[in-house]
């Protein structure tokens, strides 16, 4: 290659490089939308919008759609005495909600696929017949909250506390539990099949007429006075429901 051509060739990766630092980043291309005048009302469309300045506590916006939209950081918990914030319904798909408060939250119905949920907390929050499949709840808080028949499958669960909720009916199928605490958790006839239970801490738990079928990591289950799936305790069985996870 002559002087010239080389010198050519520079000049042409210098200018492609230039280039690419004047495109914008991905993360500059998700920028969410200021949504300061659209009305928190049920049904509404908040798509994309950084709800984190809007006064979402104690609202009632069921069957909003939040779609995308950003609520890192923000409480919804107006108090137990107070009227809940209601977001019942809404559709949470890949929003991002990393540490957001969602305690005395009334979220039946919620459709939060895929969405960011690490670090949340959930206490005495009603999250029934939710469907969470694949969202990210590394951390996440559960305590006495109710979230019957919802749905995490394949859900990431890490090191999230469950302690002392209702699960009852919920699926569990592939999700990841792994160090998960579920102490007093209600699971009956929960399908944790394929699940990932590394570590996971069943102490007081009641798992009758649950499925463990192809369920992974049970060696390393803490099992204390659980009610295993066919009915017996983990403490009458030498200390595990090892053998007794047929209902």
């Amino acid at each position: 290659m002559t002087a010239k051509s080389t010198r050519l060739v520079q000049g042409l990766v210098a200018g492609l490089l230039a280039l690419v630092v004047l495109l914008p980043s991905p993360a500059s291309a998700a920028t969410f939308l200021d949504c300061s005048a659209r009305p928190l009302v049920p049904g509404a469309d908040l798509q994309r919008c950084d709800l984190r300045p809007l006064p979402l506590n104690g609202k009632d916006v069921h069957d909003a759609d939040m779609s995308r939209a950003n609520l890192a950081g923000m409480s919804l918990d107006i108090g137990p005495d107070d009227p809940r914030t209601n977001l019942e319904g809404v559709r949470l798909h890949r929003a991002v909600a990393t540490n957001t408060v969602f305690a005395n939250t009334r979220m039946h119905g919620v459709d939060a696929t895929r969405a960011d949920l690490r670090g949340t907390q959930w206490e005495d929050a009603e999250v029934g017949d939710a469907d969470l499949s694949r969202a990210d709840l590394t951390g996440a808080g559960f305590f006495f909250s109710s979230a019957p028949g919802s749905r995490f499958h394949r859900a990431t669960l890490v090191e999230a506390s469950l302690r002392h909720s209702n699960f009852d009916g919920a699926d569990f199928t592939r999700a990841n539990l792994t160090n998960a605490d579920l102490e007093g958790a209600g699971l009956e006839g929960a399908d944790l099949s394929r699940a990932v239970l590394q570590g996971v801490n069943f102490t007081d738990a009641d798992v009758l007429g649950a499925r463990f079928h192809q369920a992974t990591g049970l060696s390393s289950v803490t099992w204390s006075n659980t009610t295993c799936p066919d009915g017996t305790n983990s403490d009458a069985n030498g200390g595990t429901c090892t053998g007794h996870l047929e209902s």
